[in-house]
């Protein structure tokens, strides 16, 4: 009985927190939402009520569109830019993944 109840708690808690994230949504009035937007704002919701390792967990990994076009542009070899991204990638893995080992 006690693990249905506990995830009883954990489903309030998750309805509270996609509440607050579709009450902040909807109050700012946004022409287009998408899910990146989505992600930022839950994490922030989940920093807001104390769970940071979880906000790590939950953190985007990969490069921004505006960072991959200008790879698009400046590099013509398609293995150079897979090989760029795949590094990034790596790179922030293993920084968010040392955060919440040292940390938590």
């Amino acid at each position: 009985m006690e693990l249905s109840n506990s995830l009883f708690f954990i489903f309030l808690f998750l309805l509270k927190v996609t509440e607050q994230v579709i009450r902040y949504l909807i109050s700012v009035k946004l022409e287009l939402i998408t899910a990146p937007l989505i992600r930022e704002v839950v994490n922030v919701h989940l920093l807001k009520l104390g769970f940071e390792k979880e906000r790590l967990q939950y953190t985007r990994i990969g490069l921004p569109f505006h960072d991959l076009q200008e790879l698009f542009e400046d590099i013509q070899d398609k293995k150079k830019i897979y090989r760029k991204i795949l590094k990034w990638v790596m790179f922030e893995y293993c920084a968010v993944g040392d955060l919440i080992k040292d940390h938590f």
